[in-house]
């Protein structure tokens, strides 16, 4: 298991352990210390944003409802025809990014108006009035904007909070939930399904119930989607979403 997977970064964090289990298709199994959580309060998702489980949680959580669960998955799929195995989110993202940046950076006349009168008028004031000091009106302008900085911070982290889809408690169904869905999974089941077409189970509908069983069965092999093996109080329930 890749040190830096989920799986690995779950049970790094405190959040599953393993434990080692001969009859388990892997030799171990994982079981729940603790619930995975984005955290209760500002403080604490002011920390737990910082370690990297949680970014990858809190990325695949809002890529997973993009792409499957969210209305707009409903519009890929509709009028874009996009398959989500070859549709990079990260990209998508990056562009989306960027647009804002320039729009950011982009400053109109009218803003830059404002901006010269504001400095003009508040260094004028500070220039007329000799008991004001020039030095304590940039301080006071500089920390200032640093705390409607740090206070826009806090708000537009709270928003990516509201908006990052929940996910279980438990680490497993985490697992469950995301299982299959990684690019490399995505793109493999692509050309899987583009190579060996979707299952014909009208096929076997004449032969015995098992037949259409391994048919299917056989076809998921194959695309690699199969739940995570070794949960114990989780295997064998439907995923979550």
């Amino acid at each position: 298991m890749a040190p830096d997977s989920m799986e690995s970064l779950l049970v790094q964090e405190g959040y599953l352990e393993r434990k080692p289990d001969p009859s388990a298709p892997r030799g171990v199994d994982l079981v729940l210390s603790k619930p995975f959580s984005y955290g209760d309060t500002v403080l604490d998702r002011w920390q737990l944003r910082n370690k990297p489980v949680t970014k990858l949680v809190m990325w695949r959580a809002i890529r997973h409802g993009f792409l499957f669960d969210g209305p707009q998955s409903k519009l890929l799929a509709a009028e874009g025809n996009i398959d989500p195995g070859l549709f990079s989110f990260r990209g998508f993202m990056e562009y989306q990014l960027g647009e804002i940046v320039l729009a950011l950076v982009e400053v109109d006349v009218k803003t830059w108006f404002v901006a010269i009168s504001l400095v003009a008028g508040v260094t004028g004031i500070c220039l007329a009035v000799p008991s004001v000091s020039p030095e304590l009106a940039q301080c006071v302008s500089c920390w200032t904007l640093l705390s409607i900085a740090l206070l826009f911070t806090v708000i537009l982290e709270e928003d990516t909070y509201e908006l990052t889809p929940r996910v279980p408690s438990d680490g497993r169904r985490v697992l469950q939930l995301f299982q299959g869905t990684s690019q490399q999974m995505l793109r493999r089941s692509s050309w899987i399904e583009n190579a060996l077409g979707k299952p014909d189970l009208k096929r076997s509908s004449s032969g015995p119930p098992s037949v259409e069983t391994d048919i299917s069965e056989n076809y998921r092999s194959k695309k690699g989607r199969r739940y995570h093996p070794g949960l114990p109080g989780c295997e064998g329930l439907p995923s979550p979403t």
